[in-house]
């Protein structure tokens, strides 16, 4: 507990666990401002990037022991400006992935018989963020020819032909501005 890691200028790419206590504070060095940083929620924790993502500057702060347990998160940022974020603005300052909300039940289509599916399964709980969308097969492929996507509605829609496979794995996946991803798949069955 109480610890202070220190990041400088091209100070290179760092990996922070913090496994104990409370009061540990990630302290930035002479010209980095708090408009210099990109946080992004990663599989393994936050990522705080300083400038450019091509820049040499980064620190991912690991959320999970390597045991399983939870790591204690560092719980103040402070500039040397003065300026100091505590935990509710670190995370307020962090980008989140997409979250999926619900699943999509798999569907089936009837050859040469319209159908149309609309799916809202994600939210992005950061203010402000949009998401964008988009459709493949699970595998990656695009969907069928008798399969479309409309990205601003989230509608699926088309008329399966006799010559249709008998099931289709579908991806759904939401990006949101910071190019953060989450998708979820489902079978339509012809």
């Amino acid at each position: 507990g109480n610890d202070t890691y220190r990041v400088e200028v091209n100070g290179g790419v760092d990996a922070i666990l913090d496994e104990s206590g409370a009061g540990d504070v990630l302290s930035f060095g002479a010209g980095i401002a708090p408009g210099d940083l990109t946080l992004s929620e990663t599989a393994g924790g936050i990522r705080v990037q300083v400038g450019a993502a091509a820049a040499e500057t980064a620190v991912l702060l690991l959320d999970q022991s390597l045991a399983g347990g939870q790591a204690q998160p560092i719980e103040m940022f402070a500039f040397e400006d003065g300026t100091l974020w505590n935990s509710a603005q670190i995370d307020s300052h962090t980008n989140h992935a997409p979250a999926a909300v619900s699943t999509v039940p798999d569907q089936i289509a009837r050859v040469g018989t319209a159908f149309s599916l609309t799916v809202d399964p994600f939210v992005d709980r950061d203010a402000g963020d949009q998401l964008t969308y988009s459709a493949a097969q699970a595998d990656g492929q695009a969907l069928p020819l008798w399969l479309a996507f409309n990205p601003t509605t989230r509608q699926f829609s088309g008329t399966p032909p006799v010559t249709a496979p008998g099931s289709v794995a579908v991806r759904i996946t939401a990006e949101d501005l910071g190019g953060l991803r989450n998708s979820l798949a489902f079978a339509i069955g012809v």
